[in-house]
This record gives C-alpha cells, sequence and structure tokens, in this order.
C-alpha cells in the first residue's frame, strides 16, 4: 500500500493465546464465559496480528483510505493517542479517538476473512517508525516484571514524548525539504535573470511559504556554483517588505478571525488552541514563556487561567502571526510575539 515503509506479522502462538484466555476470563468474565475450543476463533480477534509502520504521521490517513478499501472491517478504526496528543487528524477523517495514560500510539483495525472453511478475525496496527520503536522498547522493559515500578515509567514517559516530537520533527523537515525544493529553482534563475519581472512575481509567491530563519538557512548558489548570501538578502528583505504592505497583511481583523478555547489536556511546555480564519481551521499553540510574560513575569500555577486572563491578546497576536504567514499550518506564539 501505498505510504507503507514496511510490514510485521505474526500467527498468535498457543501459549500466548491461553495466557489471554486466562487473563480476559478474568478481566472481562461474562464477555468470555463461554469460549471453548470451538468458539474462541470468533472471540479472540487478533490471532493474527499485521502491522503497517509509514515514516510519516499524515501517512496513515492514506493508508487508512486503502485498508478500508480492501478489509472487510468489524472493528475500528481506532487511533491510540497520549493524553496531549493533538488528535485533529484522525477526527477530520473519521477516526474513533482512544487515550492511552500508557503513552501508546497506534491505530488499530478488526478485520474479518471468510476465504477458508470459517471465518477468521485479524488485527491491523498501523503506526510510525518511532511509535514502534517506543512500544517495543515499552513492551520488553516494562513486561512482566517491573509494570509498576514508577521509576521505570517515568523514564518511558519521557522517551514516550521524544518519540511524538520525533514525528512532529519529521513531517516538518518533509515539509520545508519541499517547500526548498520549489523555490530553490526560481530563486536560481531570478538570479541568472535579473530583471526578469515574471520570475521575481514567482519568487515572491515562493517565499512567503518560508519564515525568514528558514529562508536564511537555504544553500543559495550564483551563476558560478558559490553561495551568494548578499543577493539571497537582498531577494528575501525585498519579499517580506512587499507582503508586509501587500493588502492581505494590513487587512483588519474582523468577525471572521477567531481563537478557541485552551485545550485542557495540553501537556508539555506550551498551551494549544485552535484558530478558525474565515472557513480554515488552524493549529495554535503559545508557549509557557509567552504565557509567564502576559502575566507580568510572575509565577503561574495555571497556564489555562493565564491564557484566559489575556485572550484577546493572544487573539491579536494570532491574527498578525496568520497575516504574516498565510501558508503556515500551525501559528506558534512565544515570548517575541508579546514583547
Amino acid at each position: 500500500m501505498d505510504g507503507v515503509h514496511s510490514v510485521r506479522f505474526r500467527v498468535k502462538d498457543t501459549a500466548h493465546l491461553l495466557a489471554k484466555i486466562v487473563r480476559k476470563l478474568i478481566e472481562k468474565p461474562e464477555e468470555y464465559k463461554k469460549i471453548s475450543a470451538q468458539s474462541y476463533h470468533k472471540i479472540i480477534t487478533d490471532l493474527v496480528g499485521i502491522r503497517a509502520i509509514h515514516l510519516f504521521k499524515d501517512e496513515c490517513i492514506a493508508i487508512d483510505k486503502q485498508i478500508k478499501d480492501h478489509f472487510n472491517i468489524t472493528e475500528g478504526p481506532i487511533a491510540n493517542i497520549r493524553p496531549g496528543d493533538s488528535d485533529y487528524l484522525y477526527r477530520d477523517n473519521g477516526i474513533e479517538i482512544d487515550t492511552r495514560d500508557s503513552g501508546y500510539r497506534s491505530i488499530h483495525y478488526i478485520v474479518s476473512d471468510s476465504s477458508r472453511k470459517r471465518e477468521t478475525f485479524s488485527e491491523i496496527q498501523v503506526r510510525t517508525i518511532f511509535e514502534e520503536g517506543w512500544s517495543e522498547i515499552d513492551h520488553q522493559v516494562r513486561y512482566p516484571s517491573f509494570s509498576d515500578d514508577e521509576t521505570l515509567k517515568e523514564f518511558l514517559g519521557v522517551f514516550n514524548r521524544i518519540a511524538g516530537a520525533a514525528d512532529e520533527m519529521g513531517s516538518f523537515v518533509r515539509g520545508l525539504s519541499q517547500t526548498v525544493a520549489k523555490i530553490s529553482e526560481p530563486l536560481k534563475g531570478s538570479l541568472q535573470a535579473s530583471g526578469t519581472t515574471g520570475a521575481s512575481i514567482k519568487l515572491n509567491e515562493l517565499l512567503y511559504a518560508l519564515s525568514e530563519k528558514e529562508i536564511r538557512k537555504l544553500n543559495f548558489l550564483d551563476g558560478n556554483g558559490k553561495t551568494n548570501f548578499i543577493a539571497l538578502g537582498s531577494l528575501v528583505n525585498k519579499s517580506l517588505r512587499e507582503h508586509e504592505n501587500s493588502e492581505e497583511a494590513k487587512k483588519p481583523m474582523d468577525d471572521s478571525f477567531s481563537i478557541g478555547p485552551p485545550r485542557s489536556d495540553t501537556t508539555g511546555d506550551y498551551v494549544s488552541f485552535v484558530i478558525q480564519d474565515g472557513k480554515e481551521m488552524i493549529a495554535g499553540r503559545i508557549s509557557n514563556t509567552a504565557l509567564a510574560v502576559l502575566n507580568n513575569g510572575k509565577v503561574f500555577d495555571s497556564p489555562i487561567e493565564v491564557f484566559n486572563a489575556h485572550t484577546d491578546r493572544i487573539k491579536k497576536a494570532a491574527y498578525e502571526m496568520r497575516r504574516m504567514n498565510p501558508h503556515f499550518e500551525l501559528i506558534a506564539l512565544g515570548s517575541n510575539n508579546f514583547s
């Protein structure tokens, strides 16, 4: 399937099957009390396990569509996420959410197959390569001997957050590389054909997709194959000045722009919220450092309370960032937005 990096699979062996039946009889006696050698294949839904591993977080949506096209789904899909994770990707695509305190992340499907004499159920798990790494290590070091060890759970929680950050970084790097690929050729061409109006217009449109800091990182080459930072800086500054003076950047804020309430399940050093700009919904984020600035440098116990006390200023800052960066999928506010 498109988007799948690699596949793992297994058939549950007898010992693990019996151990699961015993465990389920204790956990859910009503559901499993009628299990027998004749009926277990109808009750145990992961006799066959298939794991589809992908590289980038949003590839799960294309994989989801292909699974729905090719398999008979009897349960799911259900996206298992960590408390504080963004769930917009799943909810926007009709995938049910299950929040796991353990930090486990994976999308699960139960599918059935009747190609043999009796119906067989299989579980398909779809997860990123970083989610796979964390899950495998967690499973080996936490179970069964140290499942209640608080120190071990704390460190596995830190590892889990690092794995989640790695997924975000992977998606960001891919998006940046795609933008750089689009922008690099027009930039080179505009130097070689200086004074060409059409090239300049195209260049300005492409520069809006990058922040000033990102543009400065580009390896820009002149006609002799050498880095020409002076020419690049001139083009960047010209583009930014034109954008600052554009009608879009100067557009006053009206009722079509709003921000939602802070998300109470946010964890980490920021607070998440949703931005609505006309018909578009954009993810928003404000750092705790920025909240401290809004709170006049005073220590606070609840970032939510600080957010609610300064909603108007946060909305104004989000609007200004949105106008200056119309192509960004995430508007992240820091202390510099309120200095």
